[in-house]
Formats: structure tokens, C-alpha cells, sequence
């Protein structure tokens, strides 16, 4: 399969280009697709044509924000006999939970409760990083017939999306803008509340064990190396 990508503002300026590349005839032959991304511009005069008269062997994909019941590009597409409209929603904690179960099963595995709930409150809404994530896990865990959190927390925590972190970091150096920004992404992707105050708890616990160890004499490093953290070239933990 061919895959060309089209901005969707070029196209809408400049429907005619659409046009010739739908109706393009591969030198090599074969299925084409073409991926259009919806910005701002009104696709739907570009697109009309081709309702009329589609296009052999070429797919057209147009991918856009929300789009409400009634809105014309939706209408258009929902109307079609040639077309269909796909609504596509982010993962939340009641799509994650299922999905790890249903991988670790397909490997052979089972995935403790526990772990389950850890590990989705690791990944976020993007469903390709999620597989991912979860394919390291069971590579990890390979021979054993239940993934347990410590697999989790060997394998995923540190490679896991940093916008959680992030956000507690602005919230205790009082940082209100990067807070406020990193909350709304964090519950925009079905973030759980109470795992970002755990998260936060183990955090001022970890930092309070530091300081501890620090008043005793030991150095920064050394102290870290007995909390088993790693440290970044720039010095955070």
C-alpha cells in the first residue's frame, strides 16, 4: 500500500491538486491511500468531487479533531454510501485495564491486580506508546506465568510518558502555570486523581528519606545510590 500525506489547509486552497492525486494511476500499480489532516481551512469543497466520483484503487483518509453531530465535514462523510465517519476516543482507565489483561493473555500470561492498576497509571491516551509499553513488559517477564508490579516498576516506570512528573515537579518548586498545564494534560488523557496524590505521596517520602540521610552526613549521590535511584547526566533523580 502507497501512503501519501496532504496537509489539509494546502489541500483546501488548492483543491485541484487533491484531484490529480487521487486520480493518479501508480507507474507501479497496486492500492494507494492518501491521509489527509484536517487544520483550519474547510476541506469539504475539495472533497465534494470526489464523493460524486470516487477514486479506483486510492483510499482517502481524512483525519480531524472532535467533530460534533452536524457539522458539515462530519454530515458529509456520515451521509455518503462510499464514505464512513469513525469516531475515535482516547484510552482512559476503563479502556487500559482490558487491553493489558487481553495482551498479557495472549502471551500466556496473567498480570496481577495490582500491577494492572500501576501500569495504567504509567500510560496515557496514545494507544501505540501503550502497546509498546506493554510488549516491553511481557518481553521482561518472559517465563513467568504472572506479571507482577516489581516487573512494572523494573521495566515501565522510568521509560513511562514524564508529563505525571513533570507536573508534581512544578507543583513543589510552585511553579502554578506548569502545574496547571501538566493537571489538564494528565486528566485530559483519563488520568486518575488518586494516583497523582500516591504519586505525590511517594515523592515527599522519597525526598524526606533523602534530606534524612543528607542531615547524617552522607553526600547527594550517596544518598541516592541508597534509595536505588538513577541519576540523569544533569544530576536529577
Amino acid at each position: 500500500l502507497l501512503l501519501t500525506r496532504l496537509d489539509g489547509d494546502a489541500v483546501a486552497r488548492d483543491p485541484g491538486a487533491l484531484a490529480d492525486e487521487v486520480y493518479a494511476v501508480s507507474m507501479f500499480g497496486g492500492a494507494r491511500a492518501v491521509w489527509i489532516e484536517a487544520q483550519a481551512r474547510d476541506l469539504l469543497p475539495a472533497l465534494t468531487p470526489l464523493f460524486a466520483r470516487p477514486p479506483v484503487d486510492c483510499t482517502i483518509v481524512v483525519e480531524a479533531g472532535s467533530l460534533k453531530r452536524g457539522t458539515a465535514l462530519r454530515g458529509a462523510f456520515e451521509k455518503a454510501d462510499n464514505a464512513a465517519s469513525i469516531e475515535c476516543y482516547p484510552d482512559d482507565r476503563r479502556t487500559l485495564g482490558p487491553l493489558i489483561e487481553a495482551e498479557a493473555r495472549a502471551a500466556g500470561m496473567t498480570i496481577a491486580a495490582e500491577a494492572r492498576d500501576y501500569l495504567v497509571g504509567l500510560t496515557g491516551s496514545d494507544r501505540g506508546a501503550t502497546r509498546g509499553e506493554i510488549a516491553k513488559l511481557i518481553l521482561y517477564a518472559r517465563g513467568k506465568q504472572r506479571i507482577e508490579i516489581e516487573d512494572v516498576e523494573a521495566i515501565v516506570a522510568d521509560a513511562a510518558p514524564s508529563t505525571l512528573d513533570a507536573t508534581i515537579d512544578a507543583a513543589l518548586v510552585g511553579d502554578m502555570a506548569g502545574l496547571e498545564a501538566g493537571a489538564g494534560r494528565y486528566f485530559a488523557d483519563g488520568g486518575d486523581p488518586g494516583f497523582l496524590v500516591t504519586r505525590l505521596a511517594q515523592r515527599l517520602t522519597l525526598l524526606h528519606r533523602l534530606r534524612l540521610e543528607m542531615e547524617a552526613g552522607k553526600s547527594f549521590e550517596t544518598a541516592a545510590q541508597g534509595q536505588n535511584l538513577r541519576m540523569s547526566p544533569a544530576g536529577r533523580a
